[in-house]
């Protein structure tokens, strides 16, 4: 095979390496995946590949996600990678709190893997996602006939079609005062009941949760059952924004782009000074999800052999030339910055704005009056956000 690829470390890391079991593990994690990258790549090299086995794509990409996939040695990620594995053999309901983007699902993959269910069926329920008139039969099933247009032999919900496994509520919050009354039952008598049916239908399901909103204050606001959040959140497990896990980025940069480099023509296989520089210097506000869009739209722009802040998106360019000016107007721009890329994620409509002032903890009237002030420069500033 030859060089198979380096790994580098600085003397806090080698420490930190032979300290920590979990670290090593990490480490030798990293190792296994290049060796199994220059593996396929040799394959590649004798011989055609079978259709479902595209040259030099990591087998990461064919497969649930494991412990081994959540990639970074921060002590935030570790903590939260340490306790997820300790909980994932038992069957207690876990739930998992942190922002949009920082890898919720992915952790839960993780849990059902290392656990007795993994030979069972994961299935995941997108709670923000569908419409809610269709999410009672999603997720309870119906008879047949339960409606106008239901199947006539009736269809079995995401609880009946995980039965020996794992479901991941995602996005729990978002949940109707009603849904979450027949959620509540399930959790308590691990019985469901078709939409149109009245017959209990047993299930043995182990409950993962995830939300990116604040269930105690809900629960104040009239908004989200206490009884329902006491049963969800028997296990919790805080998922750490990227801004909080330091060399992380970097770490995650590069694994990002040996995941994606090879579904796009680009021949970029690192990054250059000032990219490094430029991702670091982000506040990444749409966490590992904007990290890896961003690595995407890299790739697909860059020409050369390294990645550089020229081929960033723009907002992350903007950054990098924008460190210089008094105080008053890099922390502006930083604000705006922050504001672009919710903006940039969830749209311009008004439910979409919604959501990102949610997630920025204003109200929506705020985020309308920032978004104004923005493109409106203050004397002095230059340009707005935006023009030219």
């Amino acid at each position: 095979i030859g060089v198979a690829g380096l790994v580098a470390l600085d003397e806090g890391q080698r420490r930190t390496l032979l300290g920590q079991r979990q670290a090593m593990t990490e480490f030798l994690n990293r190792v296994t995946d290049l060796l199994a990258k220059a593996v396929a790549l040799n394959h590649a090299a004798q011989g055609p590949a079978s259709p479902d086995r595209l040259p030099g794509r990591p087998e990461a990409s064919r497969r649930m996600f494991e412990f081994s996939d959540i990639k970074g040695m921060s002590p935030a990620i570790q903590r939260a990678k340490e306790l997820a594995l300790r909980v994932a053999a038992g069957d207690a309901t876990v739930l998992l709190l942190g922002e949009s983007g920082t890898g919720k699902e992915m952790f839960a993959q993780a849990i059902h893997r290392a656990g007795r269910r993994a030979p069972g069926p994961f299935g995941v329920i997108n709670c923000g996602a569908i419409p809610e008139n269709l999410l009672e039969s999603e997720v309870f099933g119906y008879e047949g006939g339960a409606f106008t247009g239901a199947r006539r032999e009736g269809k079995a919900g995401k609880f009946e079609l995980a039965h020996g496994g794992t479901l991941l509520l995602d996005e729990v919050g978002e949940l109707s005062p009603s849904l979450q009354g027949k959620l509540l039952r399930v959790l308590q008598d691990r019985v469901v009941e078709r939409v149109g049916g009245t017959r209990p239908r047993r299930v043995d399901v182990r409950i993962l949760a995830a939300t990116n909103q604040n269930l105690e204050r809900m629960i104040r606001q009239g908004k989200f059952r206490e009884d329902l959040y006491y049963r969800m959140n028997v296990i919790p497990i805080p998922i750490p924004p990227l801004r909080a896990r330091g060399g992380d980025i970097i770490v995650l940069a590069e694994y990002l782009l040996e995941q994606h480099r090879w579904s796009t023509p680009s021949a970029a296989g690192g990054f250059t000074d000032r990219a490094i520089e430029s991702l670091r210097a982000h506040s990444w506000p749409g966490n590992v999800r904007e990290l890896e869009n961003a690595i995407q739209y890299a790739l697909h722009v860059e020409q050369g052999e390294l990645l550089d802040v020229d081929s960033l998106p723009p907002h992350l360019r903007r950054r990098s030339a924008g460190a210089s000016g008094s105080l008053r107007q890099q922390l502006r721009r930083f604000e705006a910055e922050v504001l672009d890329a919710h903006v940039e994620r969830h749209g311009r409509g008004a439910r979409a704005l919604e959501v990102a002032a949610r997630e920025l903890g204003i109200s929506r009237a705020s985020l309308y009056r920032k978004l104004r002030m923005i493109r409106e420069p203050a004397p002095g500033d230059g340009p707005a956000i935006g023009e030219g």
